[in-house]
Order: structure tokens, then sequence, then C-alpha cells
């Protein structure tokens, strides 16, 4: 093995271009194909020696060799196991993913690019031609820097500011209780300035609950609900990861509530077996009531998490 790995990354100029050679070697179909009956790997034997002599194996077979093979380079490596992206119904407008779209892939670590996919299984490929391919730019939020940030607030804090012109005052010799309109408009102007505010953030409050509810209104009962705890707790700052697996973000978030973790855990599975279950598993109805009545007290918690947050930066 060391020496097939020699050969196929000798001479990488670095990490990713070492990953795009056995990616690209282990994907040949001059060399390597791929097939779902297999014998057994002997016990003697590991998955990378057997699959360089017969040459011949399925996609847990490519995936765990690559892996291996990357570590030996010192590259943080993983299999991942999930599914294809499977075929699209035109009549029903949906994704269809069958069982039989079942497929394992690597990810490997690379530093200011995170996990990056490699598909070393032949005909399954990520990219056909690996050597051509350099890492993707990843597009940032730019920081501004503190001597531009201090710029800016120096010239705001020199611009002068416009304030009406003190209007001369008329000299009476009335009594103070003749002058009401005074009296008047010194509680009219506050009383309009809070029932301004207060139309503004009832519009707000409308605003935002017509957003709230048709947000993810073309998904299940049982998927809405699990994806509005997702962008609730991400507002609390325990928001999910594009490279996490539903379950491995339950985890996370049952870590940060462990008070709500059989709830987590519950309305995962429900969302689990909604989205990817067949369609003849469990009676729907009873999956929605029970991911409704699990929805309110884990919002509840969500909510005040962040009422928390935000106590602790005011502070």
């Amino acid at each position: 093995v060391q020496k097939t790995l020699q050969d196929w990354t000798g001479g990488s100029k670095n990490a990713y271009e070492a990953l795009q050679r056995i990616e690209g070697h282990l994907s040949d179909q001059n060399h390597f194909r791929y097939s779902v009956d297999n014998p057994p790997i002997p016990a003697n034997q590991n998955v990378v020696d057997w699959l360089l002599n017969s040459q011949v194996g399925y996609c847990t077979h490519y995936a765990s060799a690559m892996a291996v093979m990357a570590r030996m380079l010192h590259i943080p490596t993983r299999v991942v196991i999930g599914f294809s992206s499977g075929h699209f119904m035109l009549d029903r407008k949906v994704w269809s993913v069958a069982g039989s779209d079942a497929h394992s892939w690597v990810q490997a670590y690379l530093p200011n690019y995170g996990w990056v996919n490699f598909d070393p299984t032949p005909g399954f490929a990520l990219t056909n031609k690996a050597a051509q391919i350099t890492p993707p730019s990843i597009a940032t939020r730019p920081t501004p820097k503190p001597a531009a940030a201090a710029a800016v607030a120096k010239k705001a804090a020199q611009k002068p500011v416009a304030t009406k012109a003190a209007q001369p005052v008329r000299q009476s010799h009335a009594p103070a209780p003749t002058q009401p309109a005074s009296d008047y408009s010194a509680i009219l102007l506050p009383l309009s300035l809070v029932l301004l505010f207060g139309a503004v953030l009832f519009l707000l409050a409308a605003l935002f609950v017509r957003w709230w509810r048709n947000q993810y209104a073309n998904s299940t009962v049982v998927a809405g609900l699990f994806w509005r705890v997702c962008r609730i707790a991400s507002w609390a700052g325990v928001g999910p990861k594009k490279w996490q697996t539903p379950y491995e973000y339950s985890s996370v978030l049952s870590q940060h509530f462990p008070q709500k973790a059989p709830m987590v855990s519950h309305l995962t599975e429900l969302f689990v077996r909604d989205r990817w279950g067949s369609p003849v598993h469990v009676p729907q109805m009873q999956e929605e009531a029970a991911a409704e009545q699990i929805w309110p007290d884990l919002r509840t918690s969500l909510l005040r998490s962040i009422v928390g947050r935000v106590q602790k930066k005011v502070r």
C-alpha cells in the first residue's frame, strides 16, 4: 500500500493535489471496476490490499481505501455514508431517493476550506479531471479593519448635526394658566412618539408573523417544525452546520439543552422518517400530532436561550 501510495502521490504540491490523485486513480475505470456482488474480504487482509489486488468493489470499499491512504499522508479524512441525489419526478415535482441510491464517499478536512468531498468510486466520481481542478475560493464576509472603523467613527463624530434655530420668546404679561397650549404640546409630543413607535413595532411584528408562517410552507408538518427548530436554534447560536447529518445536529442540540434531549431526539427521528422513510411506515397523522406536541415546549426553551444570550451581550 505504501509503495502504491508513493507512486500515486509522489510530487504532489499539497494535500489537495494528493487527494485528487488518489481519487483519480481509484475512480479510473480502466483499472478499477464497480460491483455490488463481491466475495467477502479475507480476515487476514485489509480493505486497501484487497481492493488493490482485486480491483473490483463497491462504494464503501473505494471510500474506505481512499480514507486509509489519505490518513497515511496525515490528512484528516472520514467516510460518509448516505444517499445520492436520486432522480427527479416530473409529475410530482419532487426528488425521489430510494434505498438503491445509498452511496459512500470521502470527506477530507483542508485548512481554510473545511470538509471537501471526494468520490473515488468508478463511475460516481465528482470530478473526471482531478489534476485540472483547484480548490474553490470560499467567499467570506468582509470584516472592517480597526483603523478604518475608527476613521469612520471619527468622521461621523465630526459631522455637524443640523439643529432647528431657536425661536425668539415673545414677551407676555399674561399669567401662566392662560397658556394651556404649551402644556398640551408637552404631553402630545411624547404621546405621539410612543404611538408611532408602537405602530412601527406592530407593523414589524405583523410582517415577521407573515414571514414566519410562509417559511417552509411547502414542507410537511414534521419537516416544517424541524426546520423551525433549526432556525430558532441558529438565533440562539446553536445552528446546524452544512456537513452535519440530522442525527449529528440532534446530538449537538441535545448537549446544549440536556433537559430537552428526549424531545430533540424524538423530533429528529420523526423528521428522518418523514423525509427518507417508506410512505407506509407509520400513519402520517400520528407523526404530525407527535411533532406538534413536542414543538411548544421546545420552542419555549429555545426562545429563553435567545433572551439569555441577548442579556449577556447587553451586559
